[in-house]
């Protein structure tokens, strides 16, 4: 009972502001699980199409800076090794000839992180709706160019020093993507507090 007083104290010592985010985020993660494991991940989509887009440009930006259009994509359907069996896609990089450089999974599309970036824009109270497009739409497209690039360089990293390949992929290339939503959500919060800020500071005066 102590702790259960402690947590309710402290939820209730929070900024209005902080408990309708938490409010929020705790509505929106719980709706985007419901809609992820009853609906897209029976159908496979968009988990299925995000692979594959992503092995396309992972070979195309590796044929532009390292491979002089030697590098191929092949896709495969895989049993899943979790989520209740099923079918899972891999898209395999390889050079042609060769057995491939990486593979491309569900776990490694992004899609989580998408969420994660868009699901604290949304959440986030006040400003417009067209600028909380903007940032959605900014979010998206730049944590598929972050992975593409990710991808890129695991590949780079995994034929010429495959030492580093396991804390690259693991640690390094991850740190980069997440690096990267933290910047665009500081942009936003920067901007959306300094306009209200700045609307204070004109009704003042």
């Amino acid at each position: 009972m102590q702790v259960v007083s402690s947590v309710r104290e402290a939820w209730r010592s929070l900024p209005p502001g902080a408990s309708a985010f938490l409010k929020r985020a705790a509505v929106v993660f719980v709706l985007w699980k419901l809609l992820y494991i009853g609906v897209l991940l029976p159908s496979g989509e968009p988990d299925r199409w995000l692979v594959r887009v992503l092995g396309e440009f992972t070979a195309t930006v590796l044929n532009q800076f390292k491979g002089e259009g030697h590098y191929r994509v092949r896709h495969v359907e895989k049993p899943a090794a979790q989520d209740g069996g099923g079918l899972e896609s891999w898209a395999y990089v390889y050079r042609s000839g060769q057995r491939a450089d990486i593979g491309i999974a569900t776990p490694c599309n992004g899609l989580e992180l998408m969420v994660l970036a868009v699901g604290f824009i949304l959440c986030l109270e006040g400003g417009s709706w067209h600028r909380k497009a903007v940032y959605v739409s900014a979010s998206l497209v730049g944590v598929f160019a972050v992975n593409v690039v990710r991808c890129s360089l695991l590949t780079v990293v995994k034929t010429d020093h495959p030492v580093w390949f396991e804390f690259a992929h693991k640690y390094l290339f991850n740190l980069a993507g997440y690096g990267f939503v933290f910047l665009v959500w500081m942009r936003y919060v920067k901007g959306q507090f300094g306009r209200v800020s700045g609307k204070a500071v004109a009704v003042c005066t």
